[in-house]
């Protein structure tokens, strides 16, 4: 029997009772510990054992504080080591930050599933429609989004730049959809002037962008690249979508810098009518990737028939932060509600 079938035949088995459940699964295990998915069987039936609570309350409850005490300690070492940085004592914050960086096969993938660290359930949505994996995906029960978010950021201040693009490409492997590792890695890349690949990776972030801040960074990416090689027309109107979805004072900065090397003041109306061809021209994308629309209203509407309301509240918001569509702020008013 192929890999599936055998998953099939054992929850099928299972009667309800724990005790019975539980011996049943342990023999399962030690029926097929040395068959070709030996491995990827073992753990599907230590899901098994978690998700259906066999293990005695007591026991449960060990593991359930296992994750959260690992949890909880990585999270008091960041913090640690994020005052180390603040005080530029990077040293002592490397120190901290390898006691919890994890090795590199944490999690690795199998034959039958790969293991993910995506920050929520719409990230997961997201890759499962556009990539369509082969294989099942799978949350990690520990999150170091973090953890490899903090290290890179710590390397670049070392000027180590080839260990942190390492760092950061370890972080992506773990969560694709990880855009401040993304923006991370099209900075160190503009730092070494490497522009075409910052692009690259600019366009990489714009497709998996879904809050507003985000797209608004990778509008002023855009424009940096193309001041960079003094597309003045193609910069200027980065800037003013950059500031249409995010107001920020880097936005205005680099529309005043253009003004004072091209020496001509920006006539807006003009951006405003020939910006779509403008930047059509440019490959600059004009909207966000409609799929994560498309997932967080589908999503928003079952959590909500589902009573999930704070889900359904956040998969509301990140449409109407993306649309701007009144629909969606009037869903989101009647989750408040639901939630009082």
């Amino acid at each position: 029997m192929e890999y599936p079938e055998i998953i099939k035949e054992i929850t099928d088995k299972l009667t309800g009772e724990k005790e019975e459940d539980l011996k049943y699964l342990s023999g399962q295990a030690d029926k097929y510990r040395d068959h070709e998915y030996g491995f990827e069987i073992l753990r599907a039936i230590g899901r098994i054992i978690i998700i259906n609570t066999l293990l005695p309350d007591e026991e449960m409850s060990k593991l359930a504080n296992v994750f959260k005490n690992e949890a909880l300690h990585i999270d008091v070492i960041l913090n640690e080591a994020r005052k180390k940085l603040e005080e530029h004592n990077l040293e002592e914050a490397e120190r901290m930050i390898l006691r919890i960086l994890p090795d590199e096969n944490l999690y690795a993938p199998d034959k039958v599933s790969e293991y993910y660290d995506f920050r929520n359930f719409l990230e997961r949505a997201f890759y499962v429609a556009k990539y369509k994996p082969s294989k099942e995906i799978r949350q990690v029960p520990i999150s170091y989004n973090e953890v490899f978010m903090l290290y890179a950021y710590l390397l670049v201040e070392k000027e180590d730049y080839e260990n942190a693009i390492r760092i950061i490409d370890l972080g992506i492997k773990r969560n694709p959809l990880h855009i401040d590792l993304l923006f991370e890695k099209a900075s160190i890349y503009r730092g070494l002037k490497k522009y075409d690949q910052s692009f690259q990776i600019s366009l990489d972030c714009f497709d998996k962008a879904y809050r507003r801040v985000n797209i608004a960074r990778c509008y002023r990416d855009f424009g940096y690249y193309f001041i960079e090689n003094k597309k003045w027309e193609a910069a200027i109107p980065c800037y003013l979508l950059s500031d249409n979805w995010v107001k920020t004072d880097m936005a205005k900065n680099e529309l005043f810098y253009i003004t004072q090397q091209t020496q001509k003041v920006i006539d807006q109306k003009y951006f405003a009518d020939h910006f779509e061809e403008i930047l059509e021209k440019h490959q600059i994308p004009l909207c966000p990737n409609p799929l994560w629309i498309h997932i967080a209203d589908y999503l928003g509407e079952k959590a909500c028939a589902d009573h999930q309301f704070e889900e359904a509240k956040f998969c509301y918001h990140v449409a109407y932060e993306l649309t701007g569509d009144d629909s969606y702020h009037e869903k989101i008013l009647k989750m408040n509600d639901e939630l009082v």
